[in-house]
């Protein structure tokens, strides 16, 4: 049976875009359980008093399986090699990283890699991203994965979709990586010939 995960930030005993994430577990469920009954995610998630930035870890198939909370520091990302993989698919948040691992393990001496699929641009190992050309942002338009994050940002017109080829990624001046655990331009860095190999 397949097995999927969610993770969620809890900041100031609040958690963050709660309705975004239970939808897109809501929508995994049902497209892989379609007898499951839905989940309201509110009710399984303990708000305890979270000094610093939370991670909030479930995994789940039909139904929840474990909910697990920690401390949230941010991986440092300042350098990425680009890496091309074809054959990944992670349209949904699988628990198996595999492949994921496999690729970001080939990363050599960067913090992380930038994912190239049948030419163009899409996602770190643990990140979608978005690219700045000096007035706007631009995130890919074809990622592994739809990020709640992501989409927050494409709903609220602060990001555009691309297509971004390698090639392309060095017309822009700086790119920052995004997901749920972050804000916006949090975690960002210049392009260059030494960031991005």
């Amino acid at each position: 049976m397949c097995q999927f995960i969610e993770t969620l930030r809890i900041e100031k005993e609040r958690i963050v875009n709660l309705e975004a994430h239970n939808q897109r577990m809501n929508e995994t469920i049902r497209t892989f359980f379609p007898q499951a009954s839905k989940v309201d995610l509110k009710k399984h998630i303990v708000l305890q008093k979270h000094i610093a930035r939370t991670k909030c870890h479930i995994e789940y198939n039909n139904t929840i399986l474990s909910i697990s909370y920690q401390p949230y520091y941010p991986r440092q990302v300042h350098s990425l090699q680009l890496t091309e993989c074809d054959t990944i698919n992670y349209s949904y948040k699988y628990k198996d990283r595999s492949l994921l691992q496999l690729l970001y393990n080939q990363r050599r001496s960067d913090d992380d890699i930038l994912i190239v699929k049948n030419g163009f641009i899409t996602d770190t190992s643990i990140a979608n991203i978005a690219v700045y050309d000096g007035i706007q942002w631009y995130t890919p338009a074809h990622p592994l994965l739809r990020g709640t994050q992501r989409a927050i940002l494409l709903q609220r017109g602060i990001v555009k979709e691309k297509d971004i080829t390698p090639q392309e990624l060095f017309n822009f001046q700086k790119l920052c990586t995004i997901n749920s655990m972050l804000d916006f331009e949090e975690m960002e860095f210049k392009i260059s010939n030494q960031t991005i190999r």
